[in-house]
């Protein structure tokens, strides 16, 4: 069974033996960086001990003014900070029309339906996904 890893910068989750690294790398087994497949983030491989906190620990992304999309009101512009857990394959979806870590979003409206601006796109979502968007007021 191979090794799953979550990319630190854009959230994406992917098999150690799928980094770009492990294709090709001119390092090859010198190398004690990961690169991320989806947005090609390098970073040190985790250690032992902190993956096994981490999957002991590991805890949803709250606090620090962290809120989901749904106690927003109409008009807010918010930073996103990430999905909640178990959401991440829903986030990479997202990822896709922009809403990535440090985006600015708006809220337009809540209903009949949620209505987010990121950058130049608006994305209608349903309560459920609404939900499980973490953003941060933008100070």
């Amino acid at each position: 069974m191979s090794e799953r890893l979550h990319c630190p910068l854009c959230g994406f989750e992917f098999e150690k033996t799928d980094a770009v690294c492990t294709h090709g790398c001119p390092m090859g087994k010198f190398c004690k960086l990961i690169k991320c497949p989806s947005c090609q983030y390098e970073f040190p491989e985790p250690s032992h001990p902190l993956r096994w906190l981490a999957k002991w620990f590991h805890k949803p992304m709250t606090g620090a003014g962290a809120l989901e999309l749904t106690q927003l009101t109409a008009g807010e512009t918010v930073e996103f900070v990430g999905m909640a857990h178990g959401a991440e394959r829903r986030g990479r979806a997202l990822a896709v029309y922009g809403m990535t870590p440090g985006a600015r979003l708006t809220l337009q409206q809540k209903r009949p339906a949620y209505l987010v601006r990121v950058g130049e796109t608006e994305l209608a979502l349903d309560a459920d996904i609404a939900r499980q968007i973490i953003v941060r007021r933008a100070p």
